[in-house]
């Protein structure tokens, strides 16, 4: 074998050796580790298989219209109705209500937003402080905003109460200017503001009981035409 040939057959011995040594991920004369397996996953998946938090938009979203609702801006509440966040609504809601204890030009302002949307609801607890706020002077406040507030509330225990309120400061003549009439189309045009499944169930059945033998009561004492 010529000295050419066998220079030739070593190159090709050593080419097939390093392109062995290559596919097998290691080089020769290196002690180098193999080449991991390329991965067809994604960030987000390998993220989640190796426990990595990722973000939340609903958690983010929640957080921030608590800030807001913290702050004291009240639109937070409609955008957490619009976005169909409804349990974050009530807690913002709820956080709201807080910052207006002790500011009754806030929680007028609260209310007016509410009752003023046509689509927000309030809660149990403000329609409790709204017929609270009321009783405590029902010359001086509006009849109908605060039936229509508990209204939104959408429980038939306060409505009932707001009502029994009401014919009660009515009878004690406490608001002159609301005529029986008025009062009878008040309770009744307001009782349909309740959701409907409010109005359904043991109590709402005891709610329009009640209601129709409030109307009676009101209706035996109007003058005769």
């Amino acid at each position: 074998m010529t000295p050419i040939l066998i220079i030739l057959v070593a190159i090709l011995v050593a080419s097939c050796v390093t392109v062995y040594a290559r596919r097998r991920g290691t080089v020769p004369g290196k002690n180098a580790e193999p080449l991991p397996p390329a991965s067809g996953r994604g960030l987000f998946e390998a993220a989640e298989q190796e426990g990595l938090d990722l973000p939340n938009p609903n958690a983010q979203l929640r957080e921030q219209l608590l800030r807001r609702a913290a702050a004291g801006d009240i639109e937070a509440l409609g955008d957490a109705w619009r976005r169909g966040q409804t349990d974050v609504y009530g807690e913002v809601l709820n956080a709201l209500i807080e910052r207006t204890d002790g500011k009754p030009d806030e929680m007028q302002k609260l209310v007016s937003y509410i009752s003023n949307t046509g689509e927000l609801r309030t809660n149990e607890r403000l329609a409790r402080r709204v017929l609270s706020d009321w009783k405590a002077d029902p010359v001086g406040r509006s009849v109908t905003e605060m039936l229509h507030a508990v209204a939104l509330s959408d429980d038939a225990g306060v409505y009932l109460a707001a009502v029994e309120s009401l014919v009660e400061s009515w009878t004690a003549g406490k608001l002159p200017r609301l005529s029986i009439e008025n009062l009878i189309s008040l309770v009744e045009s307001q009782y349909w503001v309740l959701a409907s499944e409010a109005r359904q169930g043991g109590a709402g059945f005891s709610l329009r009981e009640k209601l129709a033998g409030i109307r009676r009561e009101l209706a035996a004492r109007m003058p005769a035409r």
